[in-house]
């Protein structure tokens, strides 16, 4: 049997009261996701300067990185469940291991200490990421979820920004630990600030539907499969130019430099963005239209990079993506919270896990093409187009009762 925290029940009406008490829960979970990022990216932007101070090779600094996907499949649907039954536990879990991983690996400087801080930060990720939508249903009015849901979204790309850059900025040669001492201190003190914040999210009555009737009753929900399918393609395209981007480019002469001004660029749009075009398709009633418009553009924007085109029409194109993919994300979130409130750790899993899968799948099959640019991004936009294609055909008629 799982063990649930006591729901706590309310007048006719009422609900969350916002203000200050209700978004500080909703930001500080959104920083410790975001710090689950930059811990995430570490080692990446410096592969092989990480290599060289441990004394590995390649290969194993990318287990580094690679944890973080791997225990998330295994994770996120057990996790979800949790965050509805219990969710100011499991809340306070996640950020405590969020900083507990940060401080392993700052205390001692060796693969071993990186690898088991990784091992940790993952299985906590799951949380942060899962309990975006939580927190803010649980803090929040109706009218200011929208806007929450997408200031946790954000605060998960700052992160990736952030974590992309912080190493190539910070790290001179092999010495990374200095930046691994200080990201485990903001790790610790974020972590901190977020059990104490989240310490009043209370459980919702879930009635029948605990443990494996939760999962169930998502899934058979063809809207559901609908967004988590959009996920895969939107969030799948986007993480995938996020991994591949400095080896895809190589053929073209592209420099490593230039790769990772292209990455930012394609981030920083999509963050510009989705601090406002999330809370203005809700409160219009037109997130079905911009959510579709948004993949649809992408992928083409996407299929014309192919041409090789110049670096700057090349950077525009990618800032396009970014700013369109980006704020899908929260969108595709806060409107599978509207379908299944009750349900919102649930029902975020399996949207995130979807996302998750595309990157999984889509950086794959991308890695084989990384001698053939045009034909990698012309992949990736037949990738997107398709599951466009597919929402097009139904999310108009799955969601109506939204």
């Amino acid at each position: 049997m799982t063990m649930t925290e006591p729901a706590t029940p309310s007048p006719a009406g009422a609900g969350p009261r916002g203000g200050l008490g209700g978004w500080m829960p909703v930001v500080a979970n959104a920083t410790v996701a975001g710090v689950t990022q930059v811990f995430w990216l570490t080692y990446s932007p410096i592969a092989t300067g990480s290599a060289e101070h441990f004394g590995v090779s390649a290969s194993a600094i990318t287990w580094l990185a690679n944890v973080y996907p791997l225990l998330y499949v295994l994770l996120a649907i057990p996790i979800g469940r949790l965050l509805d039954a219990s969710p100011r536990s499991t809340l306070i879990a996640g950020a405590l291991l969020t900083g507990l991983g940060g401080l392993v690996r700052a205390g001692s400087d060796t693969y071993g200490a990186a690898l088991a801080g990784q091992v940790i930060i993952s299985i906590a990720q799951p949380v942060l990421l899962n309990g975006l939508i939580v927190v803010a249903r649980a803090n929040l009015p109706v009218e200011q979820r929208p806007a929450g849901i997408a200031a946790g979204s954000v605060g998960f790309f700052v992160g990736v920004l952030v974590g992309y850059t912080m190493p190539v900025l910070l790290v001179d040669g092999s010495d990374i630990t200095d930046l691994v001492v200080a990201q485990g201190i903001i790790g610790a003190v974020a972590a901190l600030w977020m059990a104490f914040a989240v310490r009043k999210t209370t459980a919702h009555d879930l009635g029948d539907d605990v443990g494996a009737g939760a999962l169930r009753r998502v899934l058979k929900d063809r809207g559901v499969r609908v967004l988590a399918l959009l996920a895969f393609g939107g969030f799948g395209v986007f993480g995938t130019l996020l991994q591949v981007m400095q080896p895809a480019l190589k053929p073209w002469h592209v420099s490593t430099d230039h790769a990772d001004l292209l990455v930012d660029g394609m981030v920083l749009a999509g963050l510009i963005v989705a601090a406002f075009a999330p809370t203005w398709a809700a409160k219009t009633g037109k997130q079905r239209q911009l959510l579709l418009a948004a993949l649809t553009v992408a992928s083409i924007a996407t299929a014309l990079c192919a041409v090789n085109p110049p670096l700057a029409i090349l950077a525009v194109l990618l800032a396009i993506v970014g700013a369109l993919l980006v704020p899908a994300l929260p969108i595709l979130l806060e409107i599978a919270e509207r379908r299944m409130p009750e349900l919102s750790g649930t029902i975020s899993a399996v949207i995130w896990l979807g996302g998750n899968f595309g990157v999984f799948l889509l950086a794959g099959i991308g890695s084989l093409l990384y001698g053939s640019p045009a034909i990698l991004f012309l992949f990736l936009a037949i990738a997107g187009g398709a599951t466009v294609a597919y929402g097009r055909a139904t999310l108009t008629d799955t969601l109506a009762t939204d």
